[in-house]
């Protein structure tokens, strides 16, 4: 996605909720179920700490 590429996770979580929320969420979490029904779930939280990817539970 171009609006996430090179950028800092503070600067994704800003790309998909915007600057004019209020107060600043804490991360943003992407939660998909594939065509062959595994569960996806990206956790990009706001601030330096580093994103997760999780397939089924299990962490990648």
């Amino acid at each position: 996605m171009p609006i996430i590429e090179d950028k800092s996770s503070a600067q994704i979580v800003t790309a998909f909720t915007g600057d004019d929320t209020g107060v600043p969420p804490s991360s943003v979490t992407i939660e998909v179920v594939t065509e062959c029904g595994s569960n996806v779930r990206i956790y990009i939280p706001n601030s330096s700490a580093l994103a997760s990817v999780t397939l089924d539970g299990k962490s990648l």
